[in-house]
């Protein structure tokens, strides 16, 4: 169940955002309020703490069988994640047992996304760099774009079509390449043509670290500063192993991309000095990453579990 059709063709042009039931590949679709309520499956996943449709709850608590229902959470390096894995929760008035699933980094929570068939990055940055920019329209993703655009070192920039490309157009348009959104089995080899990968939100976020390629995060910013601790959470996971100076740099430019510390442009001067060692880096972390059990395959066991407890 989707609950805007809209977005979601943006990165599925197959979608037709007029048609309340469809099928995208393998999978169908429904309008938010348009999902049938008597053939609810053995297995109930909502995201995101999205809430689901009184009338699906009622139609879960109907079966024989209840199914088994999985709140997939948000993705999150802090701690407390893997306290709240697996942790179940009784709905108060239809007894349904809703089960708290975290993506995370760790075998301690339930993995990431990943294909099967997902390919091993290859190679390192080669000079000059092209820089991929999927960034919010704030102020602090243009400052830092100006810094990118002055290296040396930078033949280009490439920014997906809307407003933080119209401001940059304005102001700094030698290097900078402004390209439409591309459906989403084709953003993984937009990735994989550049050299240094600077994205928002979660799902580009994750993308970036199978690519393997030397990355920073825009997270998106939240009330009274809730997004912080969730930023630093992943840079103490992802900066391990680094030295002083490279893991510096790295936090020097996410901090400035994320608008916390003062304008500089040594940020981006300092991350190119470290280049060499934070692309290595990666490449490791995108390796050990691989080695452990992706989110679907989790999912799936968990699921399995569940129905087999009586």
């Amino acid at each position: 169940m989707v609950d805007d059709l809209a977005s979601f063709q943006r990165i599925a042009p197959e979608i037709d955002n007029l048609k309340p039931k469809q099928w995208c590949g393998l999978t169908e679709v429904f309008a938010w309020k348009s999902a049938p309520v008597n053939d609810i499956g053995d297995v109930v996943i909502e995201a995101f703490g999205c809430e689901l449709p009184e009338q699906w709850l009622t139609g879960m608590a109907a079966r024989q069988t209840p199914p088994a229902w999985i709140n997939l959470e948000y993705l999150s390096a802090e701690a407390w994640v893997t306290q709240h894995h697996l942790l179940p929760s009784v709905h108060p008035r239809l007894g349904l047992i809703k089960t708290f699933f975290f993506p995370g980094f760790t075998p301690a929570t339930g993995g990431l996304i990943r294909e099967r068939d997902l390919i091993a990055p290859s190679g390192g940055c080669s000079l000059p760099l092209k820089v991929f920019m999927f960034g919010y329209d704030v102020a602090a993703s243009e400052a830092l774009v100006a810094d990118i655009m002055a290296s040396p070192t930078v033949a280009s920039i490439m920014v997906p079509a809307g407003a933080l490309a119209e401001r940059l157009a304005a102001s700094e348009p030698a290097k900078l390449r402004s390209v439409p959104f591309v459906p989403q089995p084709d953003f993984d080899a937009t990735l994989a043509a550049h050299d240094v990968l600077i994205v928002r939100g979660e799902d580009s976020f994750v993308r970036a670290q199978w690519a393997g390629k030397p990355f920073a995060w825009q997270i998106y910013p939240q009330a009274e500063g809730a997004h912080w601790p969730k930023l630093e959470a992943f840079l103490a996971l992802y900066c391990a192993g680094l030295s002083v100076n490279a893991e510096a740099a790295v936090r020097g430019l996410w901090n400035r991309l994320n608008g916390r510390e003062a304008v500089s442009g040594a940020t981006w001067q300092d991350f190119e000095a470290h280049l060499l060692e934070i692309a290595a880096h990666t490449r490791e972390w995108t390796h050990r990453l691989r080695q452990q059990p992706d989110l679907a395959a989790n999912l799936v066991a968990q699921v399995e579990k569940s129905l087999k407890t009586p």
